[in-house]
């Protein structure tokens, strides 16, 4: 272990430095908390002497980031002006432009990831004694050591909570595949010996399916290394170039004996903000401190989202019994023309298999993998072992340690996802056409920009015809996780998707599983009962099509605009009457059987000033 620096001789000013290591009795671990106490008079070499320490601190930072850190001392910036923030538990600097002193101190603070926790002021409503930590402090007057009392120093009582030195879950070791290491020439001659046709024609796809991954697990066993993973301290979307390029950037950082603009150091600070999950979580009343139980919770509520399937039935007035599309063919060229285009920046999902691999051997698989595509096609069948996904969760905000705080990222295998691709890029052109004009979320050459754009068409033309327009904004509520799989089934066979396609998208979607993993440890796979595949090709597509009869859910308006989960339903208004300016946007017959988000949807009107004076634009709130 590299052992700390010695705290820098400052020239006019103290400074002391303790490293106190922590025995955590509830994990066993070390932990340490590096401590600096330090005086700065007030003179013309002030700022200078605070520049060094805070480099040295600042290195610190960067060479030791599993350590915590606590300054405190007399800082003696009297024109800092600060305001409560946190509960009333820390201060933040507002007048950073002040002075260089207050500069230097803001871009310290920001850079380190430190709080200030002094709220006792002196006489002179000034903060002169500082407290600044990455840990929970407590900062309360006390009765002073000696009289009489510095009136403009209070004598301060600091508690430390160590109980906020969170740590993240330790790395279950486990063996990762070096596929960039392969001799690929020798893998290719090995998948070119097997007889493909005999090995899957003769079986049915799930079969077929594992005795494919059989063989070829077989020759990445032998031929890919591979060795025990290790703790990078990077988040799990950090990759070999990314690592290396930050390290540059800090080693750069070291000769930039000035800080940068305050919001950028902002920006990093937000960045770089507790990047892993903590070794204690919780999910309601239940706690858990090891990787297993951890990971069992994430599972738990991950799936506590989906609906029951419930059968639907539809207006068979708007069937379309005329098929649009019922089969599919794939060629071995376009399989393979597919591998040769996979990124193998992407990781390996359930399967174990890196795109790497897919990519480097495309000439070779494109042949098993032509069959099986094509054997799930004309089946309408797709192995069990295709529809599994594996989570990620991803802090959203507030307290680390509660599971309810976090998002799953869906990471599917790279040849069910090559598949889908295949699909998608075949049914898309037919399937665009019956999409709602006012829909902007993944279609081709829309965007939020040109959502924005027809949306500000439709007001502002109203409103040189001297009308009003009322609007609501809606959002839903986990839209992918929530829709259901008979209703949608329905939908895409009352649009003219009939055969063995229809059959294949009612297998894609039904009997899917998922399963939560974090640091080497993996959930078991649960049952996903409803919604479509996040992180899939397909899945935004289909939801498109779930959605596609929106405009029939409302009446006494359009469908202005739509992206993706979030609409604007508007209705003009052509009235001389008061109480006719505002028509109820009420709920028609359609089906969408998904759930508003609470608090996500908001009215506004938008009138000329002719109409509605000077209050041009009202937003508020309502309730659906």
């Amino acid at each position: 272990m590299r052992s700390i620096p010695q705290a820098p001789d400052v020239n006019d000013a103290d400074v002391t430095m303790i490293n106190v290591e922590l025995k955590m009795l509830t994990n066993a671990q070390h932990r340490s908390i590096i401590v600096l106490c330090c005086y700065f008079p007030h003179n013309c070499r002030q700022s200078d002497s605070q520049l060094k320490l805070f480099e040295y601190i600042s290195d610190l930072r960067l060479d030791f980031p599993l350590h915590n850190i606590v300054v405190m001392g007399d800082f003696n910036i009297p024109n800092a002006t600060w305001s409560i923030q946190n509960n009333c538990s820390s201060l933040a600097l507002q007048n950073i432009s002040q002075s260089v002193l207050t500069y230097q101190l803001s871009s310290f603070i920001n850079f380190t990831n430190l709080q200030q926790y002094n709220c006792v002021f002196n006489v002179n409503d000034r903060l002169l004694d500082l407290v600044l930590s990455d840990l929970k402090c407590l900062v309360s007057r006390t009765l002073p050591l000696s009289e009489p009392e510095d009136i403009h120093h209070p004598s301060l009582s600091i508690v430390i909570n160590i109980y906020s030195m969170e740590r993240n879950l330790s790395l279950n070791r486990h063996l990762v595949r070096k596929y960039n290491k392969a001799d690929y020439s020798i893998v290719n001659t090995q998948l070119s010996k097997i007889n493909w046709r005999v090995e899957l024609e003769d079986k049915d796809i799930t079969e077929a399916v594992d005795t494919f991954y059989s063989i070829v697990n077989d020759v990445i066993d032998r031929y890919i290394p591979s060795k025990l993973a290790t703790e990078t301290g990077y988040p799990v979307w950090y990759s070999r170039r990314l690592i290396k390029l930050l390290n540059v950037k800090l080693k750069w950082h070291k000769k930039w004996k000035t800080y940068g603009r305050i919001k950028f150091w902002s920006f990093i600070k937000s960045k770089k903000e507790h990047i892993g999950i903590p070794d204690t979580m919780y999910l309601d009343l239940q706690s858990g401190s090891d990787g297993q139980t951890i990971t069992n919770m994430f599972s738990c509520f991950f799936q506590s989202v989906f609906e029951p399937n419930i059968s639907f039935s539809l207006n068979t007035m708007d069937y379309n019994s005329n098929t649009i599309i019922a089969s599919l063919d794939i060629s071995e060229n376009k399989v393979q023309s597919y591998l040769a285009k996979l990124d193998v920046r992407k990781g390996s999902g359930p399967d174990s298999i890196h795109p790497m691999f897919l990519k480097q051997c495309s000439k070779t698989l494109s042949i098993p993998l032509t069959i099986l595509f094509k054997k799930s096609l004309n089946t309408g069948c797709i192995p069990k072992e295709w529809k599994k996904s594996l989570i990620t969760p991803i802090h959203k905000g507030l307290d680390r340690r509660n599971v309810r705080n976090y998002r799953g990222i869906s990471k599917l295998s790279s040849i069910p996802k090559l598949f889908e691709k295949i699909v998608y890029d075949m049914i898309y052109p037919v399937l665009r056409p019956l999409l709602m004009s006012s829909q902007h979320g993944f279609i081709n050459k829309r965007s939020t920009e040109s959502n924005l754009c027809e949306f500000l068409d439709i007001v502002l033309n109203a409103m040189d015809s001297g009308h009003q327009v009322d609007v609501i904004y809606t959002d839903y509520a986990k839209a992918f996780d929530k829709i259901s799989h008979s209703l949608l089934i329905k939908k895409l066979e009352h649009i003219g998707i009939h055969g063995n396609l229809l059959r294949w998208l009612t297998s894609y979607l039904r009997d899917r599983s998922q399963a939560v993993a974090i640091k080497g440890y993996t959930s078991s796979f649960v049952p996903i009962t409803s919604g479509v595949p996040q992180g899939s090709h397909l899945g935004p597509l289909l939801f498109n099509v779930f959605v596609n009869d929106i405009d029939k859910c409302f009446l006494n308006s359009n469908t202005l605009s739509t992206y993706l989960v979030g609409y604007r339903l508007g209705a003009p208004v052509i009235a001389q009457d008061p109480e006719q300016l505002s028509p109820p946007l009420s709920l028609g017959q359609g089906i969408v059987a998904t759930h508003f988000s609470q608090g996500h949807v908001k009215y506004m009107t938008t009138a000329s000033e002719r109409r509605r004076g000077k209050a041009m634009v009202t937003d508020d709130s309502v309730d659906l």
